[in-house]
């Protein structure tokens, strides 16, 4: 399997190359890579992991012109893990995204497997986008469901078999609706519907304010309950120079009660509320993140957290970024959140019940 997967990225590549894809083919990607200290509440370690910063990835993009302001475009990205080489899915060569879509003075349109409206709120808010020295990304990714991930399909950082409109630009607002099909209606589903996700997703962006807004209902897929979640997330930045301060709130309305350390509970759909305080600020020719979270799970009793981290990054030219950062997670009792990068990194290490894990690290980003 990976050795047809090799064989096919470097066929696609080499027949754009050869002149066999519309328009101008451009190939890209994303190295990061570093070590971390892991104290995971019971013992201490040192790990090499990959895409702390950012996810590592390569990935195929283009368009092709069609006249009057309108062109047809595409992207094909895939997750690398620099630590050990390997892939994120054996099954599924661009699990990152793959799409094609048009677009023009009236928006765009876009089929594939894309991010979600919901994740780009909290992404695009969060100083640290999501990846290390982020509160909210602990708390979108827990050995249980959490802000963003739920179990497998059920996850809500993107999703195949969707579509996407983008509208233009009106001063400064521009809006969003995604809708993915989960294409179940065969052996092993009692609905129509098992699996479809509609989302909603507002973006105000000034000068030096940025404003998202962001809905997202989803038909549980491969849970053990079958019922709908809602989704809701807000954010605001804003930049005054010398400080970029941001807040971010995300409500997630579950449909069951959460599984806990508690005998005999069982897995199901929490009711969470997760608030988290950032800021980013030139310090020399770097940036300094901070962020401070806290996650009030209604469901579970203890089940509640706070997490807190700082980075800094240092750019050594214009495609390589080294950074260092800090950061911790204090558990109740109940709770087993773990500190790791984004949904495209090495996984955390595990978690028992109320231990609080903290992790010193190191590394460096290059894009090429």
């Amino acid at each position: 399997m990976r050795w047809t997967r090799t064989v096919l990225a470097a066929a696609l590549a080499a027949a754009c190359a050869g002149g066999a894809c519309a328009g101008p083919v451009t190939v890209y990607g994303t190295v990061d890579t570093g070590l971390e200290i892991y104290y995971n509440g019971d013992s201490t370690n040192a790990r090499v992991s990959s895409g702390l910063r950012e996810g590592s990835n390569f990935g195929f993009m283009g368009s092709e012109a069609l006249g009057n302001g309108a062109e047809v475009f595409y992207k094909l990205e895939s997750t690398v893990f620099v630590d050990t080489g390997s892939m994120a899915a054996d099954n599924r060569l661009f699990d990152r995204e793959a799409l094609v879509g048009v677009r023009g003075s009236y928006g765009s349109i876009s089929l594939g497997r894309q991010y979600t409206p919901h994740f780009l709120t909290m992404a695009m808010i969060d100083p640290a986008g999501l990846t290390m020295s982020s509160a909210a990304n602990y708390f979108a990714c827990p050995q249980f469901e959490g802000t963003i991930n739920g179990y497998h399909q059920d996850e809500t950082t993107r999703f195949s078999n969707s579509i996407s409109y983008d509208s233009p630009s009106f001063h400064g607002l521009t809006v969003q609706l995604f809708a993915a099909l989960g294409e179940q209606t065969k052996a092993g589903s009692n609905s129509p519907t098992r699996g479809n996700v509609y989302n909603v997703g507002f973006r105000y962006q000034s000068s030096s304010l940025t404003v998202m807004a962001s809905y997202l209902y989803q038909n549980t897929s491969v849970s053990s309950y079958e019922d709908w979640d809602s989704y809701w997330a807000l954010g605001a930045a804003y930049d005054f120079g010398v400080v970029k301060p941001s807040i971010l709130y995300v409500h997630r309305e579950g449909t069951d009660e959460a599984a806990g350390s508690t005998p005999g509970a069982r897995t199901g759909s929490p009711d969470l509320d997760m608030i988290q305080l950032g800021a980013s600020a030139p310090a020399g020719a770097g940036k300094l993140i901070a962020t401070v979270g806290y996650l009030k799970n209604s469901s579970t009793e203890d089940g509640d957290a706070w997490a807190w981290g700082v980075r800094y990054d240092y750019p050594l030219s214009k495609k390589v970024t080294v950074y260092s950062g800090l950061t911790g997670i204090q558990n109740g009792d109940d709770a087993q959140y773990s500190i790791g990068g984004g949904g495209s990194s090495s996984p955390g290490e595990a978690i028992a019940f109320g231990d609080d894990p903290m992790v010193c690290y190191a590394g460096m980003t290059m894009h090429f």
